[in-house]
């Protein structure tokens, strides 16, 4: 079971590989990452809101809510709060121990937790290296998040690198 974190799911939906990437998985999302990513999404007009939605109604991805003790447990040991929270309270409720995850204080909290996580570059990286997308679709996916600016220019020339090898 994969749980993914708002800022993951938009990214992966942006650069059109969310759908693949479930693919013969299962994904969940807590209701707040769902506000985010669709609800407010579809009122900005995004595209991504959309897929992410279809793929929702699909049964591709469901929608959790984490225990409120639990919730209120991780909000105040990390000063997190909305989806970022309710991911982590959430792999604690039900034992996962891998996140998708970009949120920089989110995955500071993953590392204290010893939970792993893994972010929307990553998976990029994964899929080509598995030959699920071709080189040259990789590094249109790095090159489009590059674009969005959610990386580090460090990072993104490290993942160009890492699909080379």
């Amino acid at each position: 079971m994969l749980i993914l974190d708002s800022s993951s799911i938009i990214l992966l939906a942006k650069v059109r590989l969310l759908e693949k990437f479930l693919t013969g998985k299962q994904a969940v999302i807590p209701l707040s990452v769902y506000n985010e990513s669709v609800i407010r999404g579809k009122d900005k007009g995004r595209e991504d809101a959309y897929l992410i939605e279809a793929l929702v109604k699909n049964g591709k991805i469901k929608v959790s809510e984490p225990n409120k003790p639990t919730c209120k447990e991780v909000g105040s040991l990390f000063n997190l709060h909305g989806g970022e929270r309710d991911v982590l309270a959430l792999a604690k409720d039900m034992n996962i121990k891998c996140i998708i995850c970009d949120d920089k204080k989110a995955i500071n909290a993953c590392k204290i937790l010893e939970l792993k996580f893994i972010t929307a570059l990553n998976v990029i990286i994964a899929m080509c290296l598995k030959g699920k997308i071709s080189k040259e679709e990789a590094e249109k996916q790095i090159d489009m998040l590059d674009e969005l600016g959610w990386y580090n220019i460090r990072i993104i020339k490290k993942a160009r690198q890492d699909i080379d090898a």
